[in-house]
């Protein structure tokens, strides 16, 4: 019982973290409301279909989509990095 402070504190920072858009989100939200709205729609749903085909791959092949989750974070930061650097 002695660990049920700490357990709580934790999953009250996970809910709250949980619950509050990120600086990703702000960022994403703000370079899709600057494009057209059929190229934004589209943006959509690769991003759905990206966070669907995730969720297969990871329920099927777990180590393979451990490194391709990885390779994409990495093309996405760099994504975001050229973003950046074009404003």
């Amino acid at each position: 019982m002695n660990d049920l402070p700490t357990l709580l504190s934790i999953a009250a920072v996970w809910g709250i973290a949980a619950a509050t858009p990120g600086p990703n989100f702000f960022v994403t939200l703000r370079g899709v409301m600057a494009q057209p709205q059929g190229k934004s729609r589209g943006h959509g749903f690769a991003a759905v279909g990206g966070i669907v085909a995730t969720a297969w791959m990871t329920r099927n092949y777990e180590r393979a989509a451990h490194l391709i989750d990885r390779l994409a974070g990495g093309i996405f930061l760099l994504f975001g990095a050229k973003l950046a650097l074009d404003r």
